[in-house]
Order: C-alpha cells, then sequence, then structure tokens
C-alpha cells in the first residue's frame, strides 16, 4: 500500500510541474507579444478638406507638365542624333547636324506646346474619372504627420517621408519623393486660420524651406 502511495504522489507531482511550465510559457510569450513602447499621436490641428477641379488642374500644370519636359528633350535629341549618324552619302555632316538641329527644335516646340495647351483639359477629363468629387477628407496635423480619414479608411503620411509643400492661393500639395505619392488638398473649406495653423504646423516640422509657393 505505501509503494502505490507513494507512486500516486510521484505522478500528481509531474502533473502539477507541467501545469506551471505552461503558465510560464504563456506568460513569456504574451511578455514577447506586447510591445515595449508606441508613439503616441497628438493632434496638432484638424480641418475637413476636398479636392476640387481646379486644384487637379493646377497639380497638372506644376508637376505633369514639367515633367512631360524632360522625355520630350530627350526625344529632341534623339532626333538629332538620328539626322546626323543617318545622314546621306551626299550630306556633309554639318548640313545634317543643323538638319537635325532644326527637326528637333520643332518637335520639342510643337510637343511642349501642345501639351501646355491641352494641359487643362487633360487634368479636367483625369478629374472627372477619379471619382474625388464631392469627398470629404478629415484631415489632421499631428506631430507624427500628415493623417486623412474618409469612413473607415485612414492613412498616415510621415512628416519624414514628406519632402516639401508647395502652396497657391488654391491649394496645398505635399511631395513624398521616395513614395512617389503627393498630398491634394484644396483650401475651399479652409478659413484664414485654418492655413495659417497649418504653415505653422508645415514649417515646425519641415523647416521654413519646405513651404514654398508655387510657381505661376
Amino acid at each position: 500500500m505505501e509503494n502505490e502511495k507513494k507512486e500516486f504522489e510521484f505522478v500528481e507531482a509531474e502533473v502539477v510541474e507541467e501545469k506551471v511550465e505552461t503558465e510560464k510559457e504563456k506568460v513569456e510569450a504574451e511578455v514577447i507579444e506586447t510591445p515595449v513602447s508606441e508613439e503616441v499621436e497628438v493632434i496638432e490641428h484638424e480641418v475637413d478638406v476636398t479636392i476640387e477641379e481646379e486644384t487637379y488642374v493646377e497639380y497638372f500644370k506644376s508637376v505633369a507638365f514639367k515633367a512631360q519636359i524632360k522625355p520630350t528633350l530627350f526625344f529632341g535629341v534623339v532626333v538629332v542624333l538620328l539626322s546626323y549618324f543617318f545622314r546621306g552619302e551626299d550630306v556633309q555632316a554639318t548640313e545634317a547636324l543643323l538638319r537635325g538641329l532644326l527637326w528637333g527644335a520643332v518637335f520639342v516646340v510643337l510637343s511642349i506646346g501642345i501639351s501646355f495647351l491641352t494641359m487643362p483639359r487633360r487634368a479636367k477629363s483625369t478629374y472627372a474619372k477619379s471619382g474625388v468629387q464631392g469627398l470629404v477628407l478629415h484631415t489632421s496635423f499631428s506631430n507624427l504627420g500628415v493623417r486623412q480619414s474618409i469612413e473607415d479608411q485612414t492613412v498616415l503620411y510621415r512628416w519624414e517621408d514628406i519632402n516639401q509643400f508647395v502652396e497657391s492661393d488654391k491649394s496645398y500639395f505635399g511631395h513624398m519623393l521616395k513614395l512617389r505619392k503627393i498630398i491634394l488638398m484644396s483650401k475651399k473649406n479652409m478659413s484664414d486660420e485654418d492655413v495659417k495653423k497649418i504653415n505653422e504646423i508645415i514649417v515646425e516640422h519641415l523647416g521654413e524651406q519646405c513651404l514654398t509657393p508655387m510657381n505661376k
């Protein structure tokens, strides 16, 4: 009887020991999963903004049009080189080069001119297809960045990802070069106090040099 009793007590001890280890592992797992520290977002200013058609047009003129100039100049140079290297046997190199420069210049002027004249119409067409008409984006400026929310969707653009803000009379454009993104905000629903506060926050987090007026 004594042997049976000792065996029972041994088995019971093993079960208790296994339970203790399980609880220990659970506690360790919980400690690992819990973040040591979390960033606390402090809202500095809030405003509801829209993206108006005029903002889209300004964006296309200031960004899309400038982006098109470089490839246009590149193709102009290509025209010059093609005219030079594929000249006829009876055409002198100087004559071929001058001819290429002439055609290259014509190509660049026509391309840039047509692009400039048609830019507003293309911008309005793109805006009409974008689906942003009438949308109100709740925009908050905080110590972490610029957060925009609509319904159950929200996105935070961090200050370290924003290179600069360009300001016009009608809009704000926040450029994020590495992410290849841009924040579009119309001033339609902003008061003078909103604009003043937003400018102060941008200068505080990015520096005065990163808030620039739009070149007209």
